[in-house]
């Protein structure tokens, strides 16, 4: 059983205000650099063409069930109790031993941890939907959402390459093998006529919830025309960066109060290529179109700390976080300018952080209706 917060506390005297976590409660997990859709707003996706992932995505990069397993079995991990795998440029079930993956994390520590997945639940059988949910039951508490963006002739548009009758057949599946489900719908200019028609279907086919979301992405912005010209006349992938003057780009990010959004959730996040971040918003910055965005992130984090300095193939979760970037850089950069200095302010939580931009585009606001009480 892992430490109580308060037990934690009374052990370590020597946290201070700039250590970013000192008492984790969660991780997500972004299990591969796998996906079978290419979603309009996603960031593996090339919005040059709508068509392709970005070159700059590699094509099968996965972590493994050790890294796991080590990492939530650390004395630094010890507190956290909520496990969610969202990754940025990943489908979950994609990952070919991901149902092993759950049974190892669950043997850990045997119904103690609460699960969250986030799935397309376009891919695999209904029998592994069936299993997923048996092996889910095993923990503290679960939920998956499901994320369907309309009806049958409205789906697609958004979340490419995937098929919503196949996903309604998972999801029945799952729900029939107890399996905890909610269906989770992004809502665009192009479907948001169908939401109602979608909340009743939920109750039909017996999702616990029925989450409705706003689009953060661009593809509302951008127009589903303009979308739809860009994949008839730029079919070809897109290898060369958009190319901007670094300075400029520092020029132009906002330098306002930072309310990080991961630190008051006191979780971290890991990569597709097993790498211990603070938030998914940094990891994915490594994939801007935006050249001066991945060379800022390189040169502000890896010059300074090293190019495998987060890497848990390399290093222990303990020694990762001993390092001055989590000790204290992070959180002490948030009172500064943008910067390529170590203690000046990343890009990433500049564009996403800022008091000002969170109350525009705020991270995680949906609302949700219980299908179970109506």
């Amino acid at each position: 059983m892992g430490l109580r917060k308060q037990d934690l506390f009374r052990v370590d005297q020597t946290v201070t205000n700039s250590l970013y976590i000192p008492v984790p409660d969660k991780i997500q997990f972004e299990i591969s650099s796998m996906c079978n859709a290419l979603c309009l707003g996603c960031v593996r996706t090339d919005t040059r063409t709508f068509n392709n992932p970005k070159s700059k995505v590699p094509k099968k990069q996965l972590v493994s069930i050790s890294t796991v397993v080590e990492l939530l079995t650390s004395k630094s991990m010890s507190t956290v109790t909520n496990i969610e795998f969202c990754g940025t440029i990943d489908e979950p079930m994609m990952h070919p031993d991901f149902l092993e993956m759950l049974e190892a994390i669950n043997n850990i520590n045997p119904g103690f941890y609460r699960v969250v997945i986030h799935t397309n639940a376009s891919v695999r059988s209904t029998d592994d939907w069936t299993r997923l949910a048996v092996i889910l039951n095993k923990f503290k508490s679960h939920s998956v959402k499901f994320g369907i963006d309309g009806l049958e002739d409205t789906h697609a548009i958004y979340r490419q390459n995937t098929d919503f009758n196949k996903i309604i057949d998972n999801a029945k599946a799952f729900i029939a093998a107890n399996g905890n489900a909610e269906w989770q719908y992004l809502i665009f200019p192009w479907n948001s006529h169908q939401v109602d028609t979608a909340r009743e279907l939920s109750k039909e086919y017996k999702f616990k919830l029925f989450i409705e979301r706003y689009d953060r992405s661009d593809a509302t912005k951008i127009g589903l025309e303009k979308i739809e010209a860009l994949k008839k006349t730029a079919t070809k992938p897109q290898t060369a960066n958009i190319m901007r003057p670094l300075d400029d780009y520092i020029k132009n990010q906002k330098n306002e109060p930072i309310d990080c959004y991961y630190k008051t959730h006191n979780m971290y996040f890991v990569s597709h290529d097993s790498k211990l971040w603070p938030c998914c918003f940094i990891a994915n910055g490594f994939f801007s179109l935006n050249s001066s965005a991945s060379e800022f992130l390189n040169k502000r984090i890896f010059e300074h700390y090293g190019d495998d300095f987060n890497d848990l193939t390399e290093h222990s979760v303990e020694e990762i976080l001993a390092s001055d970037f989590y000790t204290s850089d992070l959180v002490d950069s948030w009172m500064h300018q943008v910067g390529l200095g170590k203690k000046d302010k990343v890009s990433r939580c500049a564009e996403t952080c800022g008091v000002k931009q969170l109350a525009q585009l705020p991270i995680g606001k949906f609302q949700i209706t219980d299908t179970t009480q109506q």
